[in-house]
Order: structure tokens, then C-alpha cells, then sequence
């Protein structure tokens, strides 16, 4: 049975709904000092898993750079945003 690609977009965000914000509840435990190094990690984390989830699902990787382009501008406000306080 395939799945339409509308129901895999619905699966997906319920999926990052239910699990958005479970990521930094680990890191309540220890001090993240200004949160650049935590979010360094966590942005190698999330790709990381990316990397397994294509490798999982697709036959061959694909590279996309608006996507790469989105992440660098991502981390950048994170950095800049950060560095103003």
C-alpha cells in the first residue's frame, strides 16, 4: 500500500508536533553557558539523522542547496540573535 505524498506531509508534522521540544529537554540538565555550542550540536545532530533518514528512505542521495542555504541562514540568526544579548 503507498501512501499519497499529502498523507506522509500530514504524518510528518503530526510526528514533529507531538516531539517538538522533547529535544532540549535533555539538555536541562546541564548548563548550555550562551546556547551557541548547544545549538552547533544540535544542528550536527539533526543532520546527522537526516543523513540516516535519506539513507533509510531513498536509494541515493540527493543534494539540495536551497536547504543548506535555509540551515546556514537558521544558525546565523540563532548566532547574530544571540550575540546581541
Amino acid at each position: 500500500m503507498q501512501l499519497s505524498t499529502t498523507v506522509q506531509g500530514y504524518i510528518g508534522v503530526a510526528i514533529a508536533i507531538v516531539f517538538f521540544g522533547s529535544n532540549y529537554a535533555v539538555a536541562k540538565r546541564y548548563p548550555v553557558s550562551d546556547g551557541i555550542a548547544f545549538a552547533w550540536l544540535m544542528s550536527c545532530g539533526i543532520l546527522i539523522v537526516g543523513f540516516i533518514t535519506i539513507a533509510i528512505v531513498q536509494q541515493h542521495f540527493v543534494f539540495v542547496p536551497i536547504g543548506t542555504l535555509c540551515a546556514s541562514t537558521f544558525f546565523l540568526n540563532l548566532f547574530f540573535f544571540h550575540a546581541a544579548y
